[in-house]
C-alpha cells in the first residue's frame, strides 16, 4: 500500500513511473543518488528497499506471463488477415472453366455469373477488412505496449471501431459465395457422374477418325496447288530440254563470233602499240568438260611456241600485248554502255620507248570521249607532258592531280599542267615574273643569274656554234662576244653589271630592300627582251 501511495503522492505518470523504478533499482549499487551522487537518508532508504521488494521474483514472472499472452493474443489477431481468400477465388474460377459442356446450360451458366458478381462483392469487403485490421492492430500494440509498463494496472478498452462490422460482412458475403460455388459444384459432379470410361473411349476413337478425316482433307487441300506447279513445272522442264541444244548451238555460235571479233580487236590494237611483225589469234582447245581459249602468237607467220613467248616478246610487246587485250575488253563493251565506265590504269606506258608512248597517247585520247572517266596513274614526266601538250586547249574535262606527301602522310591535290608542260626554262621565268608581279617574295637570285645566262647563250646560239665558244664559261663567252663584235660594250657591260649585283658572294643582292630586289629583276627582264 506504501508503494501504491507514494506513487500515487509522487508520480505524474504512474505506469512509466513503474517501469523507471524497475531500471533504476538495478544501477543503486551503495548508499548513495546513482544520478546525481548525493547520500541518500535513511527514510530514503528505507522507501528503495520496500520497492525492491515489490519488485520481486514472483512480480518478474507475473510480468513474463502477462507478456506472453499479450504476444500470443497479437499473433492470432495478426493471423486473421484473410490472406488465403483471393488466392481459392482465383482458383475456383481456373476450375469452373475447365467445363465448357457446362457451359451450354443455362442455369450452370447463370450460377458462372452470379459467382462472379459474389465474387466481385467479396473482393470489395475483403479489401475493407485488409485497410481496417491494419489500422486495429496498429491501436491494439499501443494498448498492449501501455499494458506492458503498467502491469498491475487495468488494460484501456480496445475499440476496434467498425473492424467486427466488416468482418460479419465477410462472413455473410463469403456463405453468400459458399452457396453459389456449392451448386456449381453439384452441376459438376452430376457432369462428371454421367460420364464412364467405355463412352469416353468410344467418344474420343470417334474424334480421332474424324481429327484424321480431316487431316487427310488438309492435305489435300495443301497439296492440289502443288501437284498443279509440279505438273507445270514437269511441262517447262521437258519444254527446255528441248530448247537447250537449239540455245547450246546459238551460245557457241555467238561466243565464237565475239571472241573472233576480241581477238582480232587485240591484234589490230597490239599493232597499233608498235608491235609489227606479230598476230595474235585464239586456238579452242575442246578436251575435258567445258573448251578453253588458249592465246597463240605468231611472228612473220611462223608459230611461236608458248615456251618460246618470251624469246620473241620483249618487255615492252609483253606489256603492250597485256594493253591491247585490256583496251580489247573495253571495246567488247556497247557503246551505249561505255559512257557509264570509269577506267583505272597505273603506269600504262612502264617500258615504252618515245613511240609506243605517243601511239598509246593517241590510243586513250580517242577512247577518252566514250567513257564516263579515264584515270591514268604514271610518273613518268615525258608522258604526262605529252599526254596534256597533245589534248591542251581540246577539252576542258581533262585535269592533272599529284599526290604531295607531308608530315600528316600522302594527299592528292589538283596539280598545275604548266609545271609539266612546261621547260625548265619556261618555269623559271614564271617564278621570275611571279617575283616582280608581286605574286611571292621568294629568292630569285639564283633564277635570274642563270636565267640570264640561258637567254644570252640562246639569243646569240648560231653565233656561239659559228665561233666555237659553246664550251666557254659565261665571262669568257661575253668577252669574246665582245671581240668579235656580237655584242656591243653597252651591253656588256650591262651585262656585267647584272651579273655582278646577282653574284651572292658579293652580297649585293641581299643588302638589298625587297623593292630594290623587285626593280633589279624588272630591269633584269627588260633588258633581255627590250634592249638585247
Amino acid at each position: 500500500m506504501r508503494i501504491h501511495h507514494h506513487l500515487d503522492q509522487n508520480a505524474a505518470d504512474q505506469p512509466n513511473s513503474q517501469a523507471w523504478l524497475r531500471e533504476g533499482l538495478s544501477l543503486r549499487t551503495r548508499e548513495v543518488c546513482p544520478f546525481c551522487g548525493q547520500p541518500l537518508s535513511e527514510q530514503a532508504v528505507d522507501l528503495l528497499d520496500l520497492y525492491r521488494e515489490f519488485f520481486d521474483v514472483a512480480f518478474e514472472r507475473y510480468v513474463s506471463e502477462i507478456g506472453d499472452a499479450l504476444d500470443h493474443h497479437l499473433r492470432e489477431f495478426a493471423a486473421l488477415t484473410l490472406a488465403h481468400f483471393p488466392n481459392r477465388i482465383h482458383q475456383n474460377s481456373q476450375i469452373l472453366g475447365r467445363y465448357p459442356e457446362l457451359a451450354q446450360q443455362d442455369d450452370y451458366r447463370e450460377g458462372v455469373n452470379n459467382l462472379e458478381v459474389t465474387a466481385g462483392r467479396l473482393s470489395d469487403a475483403l479489401g475493407r477488412w485488409y485497410d481496417l485490421h491494419t489500422q486495429a492492430g496498429e491501436s491494439l500494440r499501443e494498448i498492449f505496449q501501455q499494458k506492458r509498463l503498467a502491469i498491475h494496472q487495468a488494460m484501456a478498452p480496445w475499440d476496434p471501431g467498425d473492424l467486427l462490422a466488416v468482418f460479419d460482412d465477410v462472413v455473410a458475403r463469403s456463405a453468400d459465395y459458399g452457396a453459389i460455388l456449392q451448386q456449381l459444384s453439384a452441376f459438376i459432379q452430376a457432369f462428371k457422374a454421367r460420364l464412364d470410361a467405355a463412352s469416353v473411349a468410344t467418344e474420343v476413337r470417334a474424334l480421332e477418325c474424324r481429327v484424321a478425316e480431316l487431316d487427310l482433307r488438309r492435305r489435300r487441300l495443301e497439296t492440289t496447288d502443288a501437284c498443279r506447279i509440279y505438273g507445270e513445272l514437269q511441262t517447262q522442264k521437258g519444254e527446255l530440254e528441248r530448247e537447250i541444244p537449239r540455245l547450246q548451238s546459238q551460245l557457241e555460235v555467238e561466243q565464237t563470233s565475239f571472241l573472233d571479233v576480241y581477238f582480232t580487236s587485240i591484234d589490230a590494237l597490239f599493232t597499233q602499240l608498235g608491235s609489227t611483225g606479230f598476230g595474235i589469234s585464239k586456238r579452242v582447245n575442246r578436251r575435258g568438260n567445258m573448251p578453253t581459249i588458249q592465246l597463240t602468237a605468231t611472228f612473220h607467220g611462223t608459230q611461236i611456241a608458248p615456251d618460246k613467248v618470251r624469246a620473241f616478246f620483249s618487255e615492252s610487246d609483253r606489256r603492250a600485248l597485256a594493253l591491247s587485250i585490256f583496251l580489247a575488253k573495253i571495246q567488247a563493251v556497247a557503246t551505249t554502255d561505255r559512257v557509264n565506265i570509269i577506267v583505272a590504269l597505273d603506269d600504262p606506258v612502264t617500258s615504252f620507248d618515245d613511240g609506243r608512248i605517243d601511239r598509246t597517247i593517241r590510243m586513250f585520247d580517242n577512247i577518252r570521249p566514250q567513257l564516263r572517266q579515264l584515270i591514268v596513274i604514271s610518273h613518268y614526266r615525258r608522258y604526262i607532258h605529252d599526254f596534256f601538250d597533245r589534248v591542251r586547249g581540246q577539252d576542258a574535262d581533262v585535269s592533272l592531280a599529284q599526290i604531295i606527301r607531308d608530315h600528316v602522310g600522302s594527299q592528292l591535290a589538283r596539280a598545275d599542267l604548266r609545271d609539266f608542260v612546261e621547260t625548265p626554262h619556261q618555269r623559271m621565268f614564271r617564278h621570275i615574273s611571279g617575283f616582280v608581279d608581286r605574286s611571292h617574295r621568294n629568292d630569285v637570285c639564283r633564277d635570274l643569274r642563270v636565267y640570264l645566262e640561258t637567254e644570252v647563250r640562246s639569243r646569240f646560239h648560231k653565233q656561239i656554234i659559228d665561233n666555237d665558244l659553246q664550251n666557254l664559261l659565261f665571262g669568257d663567252l661575253l668577252r669574246r662576244l665582245l671581240d668579235a663584235s656580237i655584242i656591243t660594250p653597252e651591253r656588256h657591260q650591262k651585262i656585267e653589271q647584272f651579273l655582278t649585283a646577282l653574284n651572292p658572294e658579293h652580297h649585293q643582292w641581299t643588302d638589298r630592300s625587297h623593292e630594290d630586289k623587285l626593280a633589279l629583276a624588272r630591269d633584269v627582264l627588260t633588258f633581255l627582251y627590250d634592249e638585247l
